[in-house]
């Protein structure tokens, strides 16, 4: 059963093979300017807002997928950089869609055959935001 989908990367689970996330962080904040008001403590005013960051952990094991292979996978994924939207069950996660920023490849185990057993990788990813100009809002709508 696919529970959620990055790109071409599915996440399921099923008798045969388990290939889910864990410890699901979502980030978000705003950007601030500070000024003096004479009154001994700052203004803070909102700039603009930023990114929001999302990260997960994905436990690999060769009982379920190739850990080399994708491992290999979800680097190509952020070198492309090319941003998906994260789907969760039928739902997208956030308004737009997601750019793998950093992976960490922890907790590997290796086979006497240098096979690789296990590993645990934390993927963070920013959300892309496409500026929607003025000028592209009318000429689409004159279209």
């Amino acid at each position: 059963m696919v529970i959620g989908t990055f790109g071409s990367k599915k996440f399921s689970v099923s008798s045969n093979k388990i290939y889910t996330i864990n410890g699901l962080e979502l980030s978000t904040s705003i950007n601030t300017e500070e000024s003096e008001n004479g009154s001994g403590k700052p203004t803070v005013k909102k700039t603009s807002g930023a990114a929001d960051g999302l990260s997960f952990s994905i436990t690999l094991t060769n009982d379920n997928v190739n850990v080399r292979r994708e491992i290999d996978d979800w680097i190509n994924i952020q070198n492309k950089a090319v941003a998906y939207y994260m789907i969760f069950g039928k739902e997208k996660y956030g308004k737009n869609k997601w750019l793998v920023t950093s992976i960490s490849v922890s907790d590997q185990e290796f086979l006497q055959n240098g096979v690789m057993r296990k590993a645990t990788l934390k993927i963070s990813f920013k959300e892309k935001v496409v500026k929607r100009t003025g000028t592209t809002a009318k000429q689409t709508r004159k279209s």
